[in-house]
């Protein structure tokens, strides 16, 4: 994973979340721990839905809301959400990928998403996990990442540099909040 610059919020594609608000809207006195997945059946989104599931109590006493950014659309999302007990999480739905160009998530080339150390990765997430792998929707070469947000404003951005990259998303908005 790597920190980039962060992508400024002013020029954000406008999305109506599952809030009823757009990002900015949502992030006004609330810090946002942005997650775009990959595709659905990807089975590292899996794996991201279920690291979130288990930090959600530390994630809420940070005084952080989950957002969840997909190319499914939304009632797909909420669902996924509601399978993985991210009952309070925010969902979007970016079928046209605004919000990743924005943040400048691109596609993945071969070594990112299916190199060696990404396949022996995915093989221990599906299989040993029990994350398993679902029909792709969406583009299945579409990078992930997580921006955090406040107030309008960007305050942490990574950008992963592997389909099986883990960011440990506590420290990430802890780290926000330090900024």
């Amino acid at each position: 994973m790597s920190e980039t610059a962060p992508a400024t919020a002013e020029s954000l594609p406008v999305h109506t979340t599952s809030a009823g608000k757009s990002l900015t809207e949502l992030s006004e006195n609330q810090l946002l721990l942005v997650v775009f997945l990959r595709h659905s059946g990807c089975t590292f989104c899996r794996q991201a839905l279920s690291d979130l599931q288990k930090i959600q109590p530390q994630l809420a006493a940070e005084g952080a809301q989950i957002v969840v950014v997909s190319m499914s659309d939304q009632a797909e999302t909420l669902e996924m959400l509601k399978k993985y007990g991210l009952h309070h999480a925010v969902a979007i739905s970016d079928p046209e990928k605004k919000l990743y160009q924005h943040f400048h998530l691109g596609a993945g080339n071969f070594m990112e998403l299916l190199g060696p150390s990404v396949f022996l990765k995915g093989m221990k997430a599906c299989i040993f996990e029990g994350h398993g792998v679902g029909k792709p929707e969406g583009d299945v070469r579409q990078m992930p990442g997580v921006v955090i947000m406040k107030n309008g404003a960007v305050l942490k951005q990574v950008q992963h540099k592997s389909a099986a990259d883990r960011p440990d998303y506590l420290s990430l908005v802890q780290q926000a909040k330090q900024a």
